[in-house]
């Protein structure tokens, strides 16, 4: 059950063996799936890398990723763009 009043993030689990980590990234749609996938990372995405306005889900996720897979370095990839962009740079 998600947590009230949160905004909901994307969540990708590589296809492949055990991850080489977790990423947190930018965006819930096909960006965090290829992440995932291409880089062999568990992603967990937020539209407009708003992943603050989330702190109970985005810990619950890593959680469940530690819990799965053991502990994982968090890696945050941010857009090309994100230092333009105030709101993701926090």
């Amino acid at each position: 059950m998600q947590p009230e009043h949160e905004n909901p993030l994307a969540v990708f689990h590589p296809s492949g063996d055990k991850p080489f980590g977790i990423a947190i990234v930018e965006g819930t749609g096909a960006k965090p799936y290829f992440v995932s996938q291409r880089l062999n990372l568990v992603t967990i995405g937020a539209a407009g890398g708003q992943h603050l306005s989330s702190q109970k889900l985005l810990e619950k996720y890593i959680k469940q990723a530690f819990d799965k897979y053991g502990h994982l370095p968090i890696i945050v990839i941010p857009d090309a763009g994100f230092a333009m962009n105030q709101q993701v740079r926090k």
